[in-house]
């Protein structure tokens, strides 16, 4: 599977939706990683980290959603991210629909796609408990 890793575009929003370190447990997996050049500089993690673990640099958010399979966000698609949406794509991220009917509006068009509804995992915190379910979202291949 080719995954992509994006630069996170949402106003105040410094994290990246994947670490060096899940980087490599992707690539000894099997799987091709791409990283937007400087998705993770925010976070203090540079290009030249995420090369060391086996990701592919890419210059542009339009190649990374292109090319990839599975996109990893932090946040929900934003309004000039809508356009990358297409079907047989994967986004893994948390979204916070109450508040963005256009949003909620373009995951569910029929020709774009839909959310399956189905759980993917949850997030323990430090004590062990559940604190986070993980959702995906999949559009139907045409």
């Amino acid at each position: 599977m080719i995954v992509g890793v994006p630069t996170e575009v949402k106003d105040h929003e410094s994290r990246v939706g994947l670490v060096p370190g899940g980087v490599g447990a992707l690539i000894d997996a099997g799987h091709q990683v791409l990283v937007q050049s400087g998705a993770g500089v925010r976070s203090s993690l540079l290009d030249a980290e995420y090369e060391e673990f086996g990701a592919e640099i890419v210059s542009s958010a339009a190649a990374v959603w292109k090319r990839s399979e599975l996109i990893i966000k932090v946040k929900e698609p934003q309004p000039s991210e809508y356009e990358f949406l297409r079907p047989g794509l994967t986004l893994f991220t948390y979204l916070h629909l109450a508040p963005l009917p256009e949003l909620t509006a373009k995951l569910l068009e029929p020709i774009s796609g839909s959310w399956d509804g189905r759980i993917r995992g949850e997030v323990f915190g430090r004590n062990g408990h559940v604190v986070g379910k993980l959702i995906g979202w999949r559009s139907p291949k045409r």
